[in-house]
C-alpha cells in the first residue's frame, strides 16, 4: 500500500516526511515507513492545511524543520514526545486555534517545552506526562504593546497579559512549579475568570502543588464559582465542572440556570454532575422539573 505521506532519507538515521498527499482533519506521523524509523519532519512539509485539527508524532522523531506546521489554522491539539532534539523556529506559527500541546517525558528534555510555548503568544494548555506524575498547565496569552513618545523620541515597548510571566517558569532545565503558582496574584486580579480555569487545572492535576499554594486556588474558586461554572459547561469541560463543584459551593440558583443551559446543550454527563451537586446543596428537588436525562 502506497504511503500517505512522501518523504525522503534523513542523512541516514530513518526518513524525513516531506510532504501529505490529500487532506485529514487527523493527522499521525507514523513510527516507520517501509521498514525504516520516521526521524523527522521537513520545514514546512505540514503547512498551510485548513482542514487539520489535531496531529501526533511518534518517539522516533528527533527533529522538526522551520515552519512546519504553518499556518494550520484550524489546528487545536499538538502531541508529541521529548525525543525530539531540534525544535526549529516557527513550527506552531500562524496556529491561532491551537490550545492543547501534550508532551510525553521520557528524557526530561525541557528545552523542547520551552521552546514550544515560546512559540506562541495564545493561551495555551500544556499536559506533560511523567514517570512519577501527571502536570497539566494553563500559560495565558499576551502581547507586545508598542509606544511612542514624541518628546524625547523614543519607542516605549511593554508586555499586556500574565502570559509572559507564566512562560518564564519554564526553562532548559525543567520547570519551576513554585514560581508558576506565585503569578497567579497577578492574574486572579485581572481576569478571575482566566485564573480559574487555571485553579481547577492545578487543582485536578496537583503535580507538585504545595497546600500554601492549594488554599489559594481554592479561596479563588469559592469566590468565583458562579461565574465560572458556566464558562465551563460552554466549553463541554465535565472534568473541570466536577471539580469546581466539589470545591466550593455553588448557589441553587445557579445550579438550576446551569442545568437548563446543559440540558439545552444535550450535555448529559454534566447535567448529571449539576444535579448531583444541587442535591448536596439543598436544591435536588428542583433538577427534575427542568428536564429529564432520558430526553438527552
Amino acid at each position: 500500500m502506497p504511503s500517505l505521506f512522501t518523504y525522503k532519507d534523513n542523512g541516514g538515521s530513518g526518513l524525513l516526511i516531506t510532504g501529505m498527499a490529500g487532506s485529514r482533519a487527523r493527522i499521525a506521523i507514523p513510527r516507520e515507513i517501509g521498514g525504516l524509523p520516521v526521524t523527522g519532519i521537513a520545514p514546512r512539509s505540514l503547512a498551510d492545511r485548513p482542514e487539520t485539527e489535531e496531529i501526533s508524532l511518534p518517539d522516533t522523531i528527533r527533529e522538526i524543520g522551520s515552519y512546519a506546521f504553518y499556518n494550520c489554522r484550524n489546528l487545536t491539539r499538538l502531541s508529541l514526545f521529548d525525543s525530539v532534539e531540534d525544535l526549529s523556529d516557527g513550527v506552531i506559527r500562524m496556529c491561532p486555534s491551537l490550545f492543547e500541546i501534550s508532551v510525553s517525558m521520557r528524557h526530561g528534555r525541557f528545552r523542547l517545552v520551552k521552546d514550544l510555548i515560546g512559540d506562541s503568544d495564545a493561551e495555551l494548555l500544556l499536559r506533560l506526562t511523567m514517570d512519577d506524575g501527571e502536570a497539566c498547565l494553563t500559560f495565558p496569552g499576551y502581547y507586545s504593546e508598542v509606544r511612542e513618545d514624541t518628546r524625547a523620541r523614543a519607542i516605549h515597548q511593554s508586555i499586556v497579559g500574565a502570559g509572559y510571566s507564566y512562560r518564564q517558569c519554564v526553562t532548559r532545565a525543567g520547570i519551576d512549579y513554585g514560581q508558576y503558582d506565585g503569578c497567579f496574584a497577578r492574574i486572579s486580579a485581572a481576569d478571575p475568570v482566566s485564573a480559574g480555569i487555571i485553579a481547577l487545572r492545578r487543582l485536578m492535576y496537583p503535580y507538585r502543588l504545595t497546600d500554601e499554594a492549594r488554599g489559594r486556588y481554592t479561596d479563588h474558586l469559592r469566590q468565583y464559582a458562579g461565574g465560572l461554572l458556566p464558562e465551563l459547561i460552554e466549553a463541554g469541560d465535565a472534568g473541570a465542572v466536577r471539580c469546581l463543584t466539589e470545591t466550593a459551593e455553588v448557589s441553587p440558583d445557579v445550579l438550576d440556570s446551569c442545568l437548563r443551559e446543559a440540558s439545552a446543550g444535550r450535555k448529559a454527563e454534566i447535567c448529571g454532575i449539576l444535579m448531583d451537586a444541587a442535591g448536596k446543596a439543598g436544591g435536588g428537588s428542583r433538577g427534575p422539573e427542568v428536564f429529564s436525562l432520558d430526553d438527552l
